[in-house]
């Protein structure tokens, strides 16, 4: 058997199940900037210098200074996202048009984050914050013409944040959080039965051929009634940290510097493969004859880096009941770039990647 081709399908199945799913979290809409009621009221401009209430233990810690007692904020947004797919002639690699109707996605999503902050003595502050910081969900339904690429699809963060702060000076106040994040993900399309029996048969040393595919009532691409599924799961837990500096000019202005650390997952799990009963056993003697998983339920692991971010935050009460707010906030999404999947009994050194 050609190694080299078997891996080719191998690493095709396994990319295409997470790459149109994955395509959007790979860009900010992926980052959730919703963890805070208050900010939410000023588009969370100047977030790392206001401080207004506990919510700072996510934006800069240093600025629960400014907050005396103790606090606690408990808040939710929903947020309801909305996609259509419209086919405009999408086709697959052979330039067949591939079969299906449009496709919306849009379910509403609750996103909540809890904050508690205290005063202690000797200038000491400490908080804790519960948020999603990441997250992203979409759902198209089972028939779609994209259902190859994508179906359900579930991305989501829980990050715990103890942090404590020390107003070292009148002007300075320092900050430091520890980052308990827990990842988990969800990802499905569906499989062209026909098309993967065609591929495997091309595969299988002469076992057997795309006749007999035909024969065992495979009839043809993108028949939706004989498609077999895939699903991705898994999770992580990791940890990670962040920090940050207020500074007050004056009694007017503030300065807020803050800093997250990215958090690299190694997410572990399972890919689970749905057949059609017709695929089953060309699936199996490929993977009996190469000794690799071919469409078979395996473990695997994947490693995906989520971004680290710096903020600088400037408010400035410019006159009576008005206040200015600056933000400018970078996130390194090219941590991103690579997310490299390994199923068990694949080839070493040809994982697929996305």
């Amino acid at each position: 058997m050609n190694n080299n081709i078997k891996s080719s399908f191998t690493k095709t199945l396994l990319a295409v199940s997470i790459a149109s799913a994955s395509s959007a979290t790979l860009a900010s809409s992926f980052q959730l900037i919703e963890q805070s009621a208050s900010g939410q009221g000023s588009a969370y401009a100047g977030a790392a210098a206001l401080g207004e209430d506990s919510s700072t233990v996510y934006f800069n810690p240093a600025a629960m200074t400014r907050l005396s007692g103790s606090q606690i904020v408990v808040a939710g947004h929903v947020i309801s996202p909305n996609a259509t797919f419209t086919n405009n002639g999408s086709t697959d690699a052979l330039g067949t048009a591939l079969p299906g109707p449009n496709s919306a996605t849009g379910d509403p999503a609750f996103v909540p984050n809890f904050y508690y902050t205290t005063e202690l003595p000797n200038e000491i502050y400490v908080g804790v914050g519960v948020n999603v910081p990441f997250g992203l969900a979409t759902d198209y339904d089972n028939g779609w013409v994209g259902r190859y690429h994508a179906l359900k699809s579930e991305i989501a963060s829980v990050n715990i944040n103890p942090s404590i702060a020390w107003k070292a000076t009148d002007k300075v106040s320092v900050g430091f959080g520890i980052s308990i994040q827990y990842l988990e993900l969800e990802l499905t399309n569906n499989i062209d039965s026909y098309g993967a029996c065609i591929n495997l048969a091309a595969n299988s040393q002469g076992a057997f051929s795309g006749a007999d595919c035909v024969n065992a009532g495979l009839t043809g691409l993108g028949v939706a009634s004989q498609d077999s599924k895939v699903k991705l799961d898994g999770d992580s837990l990791e940890f990670g940290w962040n920090a940050g500096i207020l500074y007050d000019v004056n009694d007017e202005t503030r300065i807020g510097v803050a800093y997250r650390s990215a958090i690299k997952h190694e997410v572990s799990g399972h890919a689970a493969y749905s057949l059609d009963p017709r695929l089953q056993p060309f699936a199996k003697a490929v993977s009996d004859g190469s000794g690799f998983n071919v469409l078979q339920t395996t473990p695997l692991n994947a490693t995906a880096e989520l971004p680290e971010s710096f903020s600088f935050s400037v408010v400035s009460e410019v006159a009576p009941k008005w206040t200015a707010l600056f933000d400018w906030t970078w996130t390194g999404w090219s941590s991103l770039d690579v997310i490299t999947i390994i199923q068990a009994g694949g080839i070493p050194g040809q994982e697929p990647t996305l």
